[in-house]
This record gives structure tokens, C-alpha cells and sequence, in this order.
């Protein structure tokens, strides 16, 4: 227990700022940030080079074995040169080639410096327990250092040319830091003040990778709100159906006077129809799934004007508790009635099938036609079309909307993620 009092002791501030680093992270972990783990395996490798520093305070004071100043030794030596090299990671994405162009020369350095664990003296060595002394080859350990810090220099300079100057200025001041805290560390003019530096670094690293990410966040906020204001005047402006209104009044006219009981039961649909689309323009909203079958329903009365129409309709609803965007499956009813099916055949016929499975609500409208083309009309501009109501689905409810021949059917499919049957969905501002 008093080694742990020790150690906090002499390492006092830089377990703070670790702690500080270590709890930005671990508060940030919801948001996926880019680097996190490997700003995550920086802090335990300064955690290291705390405790190996430690050791030699250790050994000085307590009187043990030369052992553990080799083991101090070799560790710090690996460690040095490892910090600049995973912040040069950190910073910037690299090929698979580059990065082994840089891990290959501290492989072999750590061959070197595990020797030296067992006395062969290339680096350093111990005439006594605290007697220490230079091998053959004791620049090494700082010239890989310096090699390292000078290829985190590069990124930062790169950054800067690239545009992205915020983050050069950051990654800059890294490597300047950590230059000048080795050029003092070796002069002696500090001791064992890398480490804090370090964990100081991550802070302020993670700090700007969370205002990045925050920022990023917004900019894909503010896209998506522009698309959903897109994609709700396009919904707007394809509900002015002037063809399909001129015939259903134009029939409802003709009833007036063949069977007025008929012609006011139309005018309720085509009142309730009416009121469903443009209810649905103005406010943008999820509604239930089956208030969308009531606007189905509706529109297919209206086309059922036309007493000469002899399509089916059928329904197979399995599961029917959940929320949609409005204007979902009506429009892609009318697409396989106006575009797939023959509505004057008593063969034609559309289907509607809802059901749950594998973690997403399925709507399936199927239609035993010849298949309809994917042209302006159905897929564009000039009506509701596959693609905006694909597009209000992705927005407002990650789902998904796909076409596919199946067995003689066409089949348009809507797939909604939904843990149970309460699907999270956002509605158009």
C-alpha cells in the first residue's frame, strides 16, 4: 500500500491528467469517434511509462536488483518512439503499405532493446545496480524518436496543404511539443515529464475529435433537414392530381343522376381522400399504419367509380401496430393499379401483405400485371413516385424501399427497422 501511496505521489499531476483524458473518452463512447481506441491505447502505454519510471525511483530508494532498472530501461526505450508513431496513426489514415513501412523499423529496434534486456549491451547497459551505461549504439533510442516525431511533423504539414488547417495546428503543436519535451528530457534539464505531456495531448485531442464529430453531426442535421424539406414540397406538389380529380368528379356527375345514393357514398370517399392527402402535405407525419390503409381504401373506392374497372384487391395484414411516414403505401397502390395491373380485367389483381420478421415491419404491395416501367412518372418528378417515397422513408425511418419480379408478381417491398413494433421515426419539420 505504500509503494501505491509512492507512486501517486511522485505521479500526481499526470494521473490526473490521465484520469481527465480517460474520462473524456469514456464519456464520448456513445459517439463512434474515429481514434478513440487508439487515443484509448495511448493513455495506457503513458500509464506504463509512468509506472516504468517509477522503477527506477524504486530500486534507488528500496535497494533492489539491477533487474528491474534493465526492465525500466527497455521499456521506456519501446515506449518513446511507440507514442509518436500510433499519434502519426492517430491523426491521419494511412495505407496498408505506409503503415508497414513505419512499424518494420521499431520491430527491429525492439529487437534490439529486448537484447539488451539480457545484457548484450547494443544500447545500454549496468556496470552496477544504478551505474548506467551507454552501448555502441546509444544514440538509437532518440534517433528513432526523432524519426517518428519528424513523420508526425510531415502529417501536420500535410494536413495544412490539404486545406484541413485546424487540425494541422493541433497535430503541429503535438509534434513541437514532444520534440522540445525529448530534446529537454535528454538534456536533463527535465525528468519524466514526457508522459504527462502526452496524456495532456490526448485531452486536448479528444476535445477537437468531439467538436469535429459535433460539427460533422450538424452539417448531416442540417443536409437531412434540407432533404426532408425537399422531399415534403415534392409530396406537396404530387398530390395535384388534376387528371385523377377531373374523372372521379366527372363520374361522381354521372351518378348524380343514375343513383344519387351512390354518388354521395363517392363523395365521402373523395372528401375522406382529399382530406388524407392533403392533411399528409402539410404536416408531413408518421401516422398509423392503419390510417394509410383508410387512405388506401379510399383511393380505390374512387377508382371503383368506374363501374367497368374489374381489379382485385386483396389484403393479408399479420401485423398492423406501428408508425409510417404518410403517403407511404397509397401511392405505390395507384402505381401498380395505374401502371402494372389491367384495372379493366377481372384477372388483374394487387395485394397488400404487412408482417413482421427479423427485427423490421415488411409491407409488401404485389401486383400480377406485366410489370410497370421506371420512367418519369413512376419513379421521378411528375407524381409521388417510387424514389420520393423511397427518400421519406430513409429520412424519417431508415427503411427501405425495393422493386423485384417474383414468381409472375411485381413486387414493391418496405422494410421499417423496429425492435418490437414501435418504430423510431423522425417526421418532416
Amino acid at each position: 500500500m505504500y509503494y501505491v501511496l509512492d507512486f501517486i505521489s511522485l505521479n500526481y499531476t499526470a494521473l490526473l491528467i490521465l484520469v481527465g483524458a480517460a474520462v473524456i473518452l469514456y464519456a464520448n463512447r456513445s459517439m463512434h469517434i474515429r481514434g478513440t481506441r487508439l487515443a484509448g491505447a495511448i493513455l495506457i502505454l503513458v500509464l506504463i511509462l509512468l509506472l516504468l519510471n517509477y522503477l527506477e525511483y524504486w530500486t534507488e530508494t528500496y535497494h533492489h536488483g539491477v533487474v528491474w532498472n534493465y526492465i525500466k530501461t527497455s521499456g521506456i526505450y519501446c515506449i518513446y518512439p511507440l507514442l509518436p508513431l500510433l499519434e502519426t496513426f492517430l491523426v491521419a489514415k494511412h495505407s496498408k503499405t505506409y503503415s508497414v513501412l513505419l512499424i518494420v523499423p521499431y520491430i527491429l529496434f525492439c529487437f534490439f532493446e529486448i537484447a539488451d534486456l539480457f545484457g548484450a549491451g547494443i544500447t545500454y547497459y549496468f556496470l552496477k545496480p544504478h551505474i548506467f551505461q551507454a552501448g555502441f549504439l546509444r544514440p538509437l533510442p532518440i534517433l528513432m524518436s526523432c524519426f517518428y516525431l519528424f513523420v508526425f511533423t510531415v502529417e501536420s504539414l500535410q494536413l495544412i496543404k490539404n486545406g484541413r488547417r485546424f487540425q494541422s495546428i493541433i497535430v503541429l503543436f503535438f509534434a513541437l511539443t514532444m520534440l522540445l519535451t525529448a530534446f529537454l528530457e535528454y538534456e536533463n534539464i527535465v525528468t519524466n515529464r514526457l508522459g504527462e505531456v502526452i496524456a495532456f495531448e490526448m485531452i486536448v485531442y479528444t476535445v477537437y475529435l468531439v467538436a469535429l464529430d459535433y460539427n460533422d453531426t450538424r452539417a448531416e442535421l442540417h443536409q437531412k433537414d434540407i432533404e426532408l424539406e425537399k422531399s415534403k414540397l415534392t409530396l406537396m406538389l404530387s398530390q395535384i392530381k388534376p387528371h385523377f380529380i377531373n374523372n372521379s368528379l366527372l363520374a361522381i356527375r354521372e351518378l348524380c343522376y343514375e343513383d344519387p345514393e351512390r354518388a354521395a357514398e363517392l363523395i365521402d370517399h373523395f372528401s375522406a381522400y382529399l382530406r388524407n392527402n392533403l392533411s399528409a402535405t402539410d404536416s408531413g407525419r408518421l401516422v398509423p399504419f392503419t390510417e394509410e390503409l383508410n387512405a388506401v381504401r379510399e383511393y380505390i373506392a374512387l377508382e371503383y367509380a368506374d363501374e367497368t374497372k374489374q381489379f382485385q384487391v386483396e389484403y393479408d395484414l399479420r401485423f398492423t401496430d406501428f408508425m409510417l411516414p404518410a403517403l407511404s403505401v397509397e401511392p405505390l397502390v395507384e402505381n401498380a393499379l395505374k401502371h402494372g395491373v389491367d384495372r379493366y380485367s377481372p384477372d388483374a389483381r394487387v395485394r397488400i401483405v404487412s408482417y413482421a420478421a427479423e427485427g423490421s415491419v415488411i409491407i409488401e404491395i404485389r401486383d400480377n400485371g406485366s410489370g410497370f416501367e421506371e420512367n418519369a412518372e413512376t419513379f421521378g418528378k411528375n407524381s409521388i413516385g417510387l424514389k420520393n417515397t423511397e427518400s421519406r422513408l430513409k429520412l424519417m425511418c431508415s427503411g427501405t424501399l425495393t422493386v423485384a419480379r417474383e414468381d409472375g408478381w411485381t413486387v414493391v417491398t418496405i422494410r421499417i427497422p423496429d425492435e418490437r413494433s414501435n418504430t423510431t421515426c423522425i417526421p418532416l419539420q
